[in-house]
């Protein structure tokens, strides 16, 4: 595995970890 796909992988969890966190404290407002 290259540091470049590492650094890919690194970039898409913290995406869909803050898509997660960002869903859970709209639908947590409403």
């Amino acid at each position: 595995m290259s540091q470049s796909d590492l650094f890919n992988l690194g970039g898409r969890v913290a995406l869909v970890t803050g898509g997660a966190r960002g869903l859970g404290e709209a639908s947590a407002r409403t």
